[in-house]
Protein backbone atom coordinates (compact mmCIF):
# COMPACT_ATOMS: atom_id res chain seq x y z
CA UNK A 1 0.00 0.00 0.00
CA UNK A 2 1.49 3.03 -1.14
CA UNK A 3 1.26 6.26 1.76
CA UNK A 4 0.10 9.52 0.04
CA UNK A 5 1.87 12.65 1.44
CA UNK A 6 0.30 16.02 0.91
CA UNK A 7 2.97 18.97 0.78
CA UNK A 8 1.88 21.78 2.47
CA UNK A 9 0.71 24.77 0.78
CA UNK A 10 2.77 27.97 1.41
CA UNK A 11 0.82 31.40 2.46
CA UNK A 12 1.05 32.61 -0.50
CA UNK A 13 -0.78 29.62 -2.54
CA UNK A 14 -3.52 29.63 0.74
CA UNK A 15 -4.09 33.44 -0.12
CA UNK A 16 -4.51 32.91 -3.68
CA UNK A 17 -6.56 29.72 -3.12
CA UNK A 18 -8.43 31.87 -0.88
CA UNK A 19 -9.35 34.81 -3.24
CA UNK A 20 -9.92 32.57 -6.22
CA UNK A 21 -12.87 31.42 -3.88
CA UNK A 22 -13.88 34.93 -2.58
CA UNK A 23 -13.59 36.53 -5.91
CA UNK A 24 -14.59 33.69 -8.49
CA UNK A 25 -11.86 34.32 -11.36
CA UNK A 26 -8.22 34.69 -11.33
CA UNK A 27 -8.22 38.55 -12.25
CA UNK A 28 -10.41 39.48 -9.64
CA UNK A 29 -8.35 37.65 -7.19
CA UNK A 30 -5.18 38.88 -8.71
CA UNK A 31 -6.72 42.54 -8.15
CA UNK A 32 -7.52 41.90 -4.68
CA UNK A 33 -4.37 40.69 -3.66
CA UNK A 34 -2.62 43.21 -5.36
CA UNK A 35 -0.33 40.42 -7.40
CA UNK A 36 -0.37 39.90 -11.45
CA UNK A 37 -2.20 38.05 -13.10
CA UNK A 38 0.54 35.47 -13.83
CA UNK A 39 1.76 35.32 -10.39
CA UNK A 40 -1.78 33.91 -9.00
CA UNK A 41 -1.93 31.54 -11.79
CA UNK A 42 1.53 30.12 -10.63
CA UNK A 43 0.04 29.73 -7.17
CA UNK A 44 -3.09 28.02 -8.16
CA UNK A 45 -0.65 25.67 -10.48
CA UNK A 46 1.14 24.94 -7.54
CA UNK A 47 -2.22 24.30 -5.44
CA UNK A 48 -3.32 22.02 -7.88
CA UNK A 49 -0.08 19.70 -7.60
CA UNK A 50 0.52 20.19 -4.06
CA UNK A 51 -3.44 19.14 -3.57
CA UNK A 52 -3.39 16.17 -6.22
CA UNK A 53 -6.02 17.74 -8.32
CA UNK A 54 -6.52 17.92 -12.28
CA UNK A 55 -8.44 21.88 -12.09
CA UNK A 56 -8.74 24.58 -10.14
CA UNK A 57 -12.15 24.14 -9.44
CA UNK A 58 -10.89 20.61 -7.60
CA UNK A 59 -8.37 22.42 -5.84
CA UNK A 60 -11.10 25.14 -4.32
CA UNK A 61 -13.13 22.01 -3.44
CA UNK A 62 -10.81 20.06 -1.40
CA UNK A 63 -9.53 22.79 -0.06
CA UNK A 64 -12.64 24.01 1.18
CA UNK A 65 -13.16 20.30 2.15
CA UNK A 66 -9.73 19.86 4.34
CA UNK A 67 -10.16 23.28 5.64
CA UNK A 68 -7.37 24.97 4.24
CA UNK A 69 -9.45 27.95 3.08
CA UNK A 70 -13.09 28.73 4.00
Amino acid sequence: MLAQTCEALSEAETKALQALADHGCVMRAAKALGVAYKTVELQLAACRRKLDCVSTAQAVAKGLRQGLIR
